[in-house]
């Protein structure tokens, strides 16, 4: 059991071999909670769910494009032009 898809390098138990009740008040979760309320998991959480979801976001594009060039520009120049527009959305929110 792990606390989310994407912390599979955290282990909290096995569901099979143990309850969940006992795996959610054990040692490994408790470890888990406390590192994540410290905040030395966090961004590193925070990190490889983003990797995760980037290099899930791609697959898709290259899966559901009819041809090479079709996901050439869905991956790049889209790509490109929808994340200058997130980040200075972003700036635009932290100057006010």
């Amino acid at each position: 059991m792990w606390p989310c898809v994407i912390g599979r390098f955290i282990s909290l138990g096995n569901v099979l071999v143990s309850p969940l009740k006992d795996i959610w008040a054990g040692p490994a979760t408790r470890r888990a909670r406390a590192e994540i309320e410290a905040g030395q998991s966090a961004q590193q959480h925070v990190l490889l769910w983003a990797a995760d979801l980037k290099a899930t976001a791609h697959h898709l594009i290259e899966e559901s494009a009819t041809s090479h060039d079709e996901a050439a520009y869905h991956a790049g120049s889209l790509y490109k032009d929808k994340l200058s527009a997130l980040r200075d959305s972003s700036a635009g929110r932290q100057s006010a």
